[in-house]
């Protein structure tokens, strides 16, 4: 019976993508990815909350009003002058040294300044921050997606959604893949 469940483990991890298959076309798990999990004592289980210092200018929470999949999506509004602030996740990357790695999510704003709300990813030898194209105004749910080539020895990506500016940012379905 031990040796079946742990056959049946092993299956499962497998099957859902889990992190450090450094594999072509792979996904890699992300925690609460589609923001279905409660929020505990205010905070969004996997991702952290992240702003610049000085006043915390920003409120995330959990929104069931109108996610794109599923039951909720996070939502973060600015509610006061700040550079900015972030929900993030940092994801393991060891063995995924030379692959390129896709982040995509659905994203939606209102009322969204022009320095926007944009999907991000960073990690140590990257050349500088990725960042998608500026959501600004008010947009419907869409599809965005950055890419970048791991550089050799990485170990962890932090991924996530930043707003630049005034307004409310959205962000539902994240997803990490291999491109190569």
């Amino acid at each position: 019976m031990r040796i079946f469940l742990i056959a049946v483990a092993a299956a499962l991890m497998c099957a859902c993508g889990q992190q450090g298959n450094g594999g072509a076309g792979g996904s890699i798990a992300l925690i609460n990815a589609d923001f279905e999990k409660p929020a505990v004592d205010g905070a969004i289980p996997g991702w952290q909350y992240a702003h610049h210092a000085g006043v915390d200018a920003y409120k995330v929470s959990l929104d069931t009003d109108s996610p794109a999949r599923g039951k909720a999506s996070a939502k973060m509004t600015r509610t006061q002058s700040q550079i900015y602030g972030s929900l993030s996740q940092l994801v393991s990357m060891k063995g995924y040294d030379g692959k390129t790695v896709k982040v995509t999510a659905k994203m939606k704003s209102d009322s969204v300044g022009a320095k926007g709300w944009v999907l991000f990813m960073s990690a140590r030898g990257l050349h500088g921050n990725v960042y998608s194209a500026p959501m600004t105004g008010t947009t419907p749910w869409k599809d965005v997606s950055i890419e970048a080539k791991m550089p050799a020895g990485i170990d962890r990506l932090d991924l996530g959604a930043t707003l630049l500016d005034e307004g409310t940012g959205w962000i539902d379905d994240v997803r990490v893949s291999v491109v190569d």
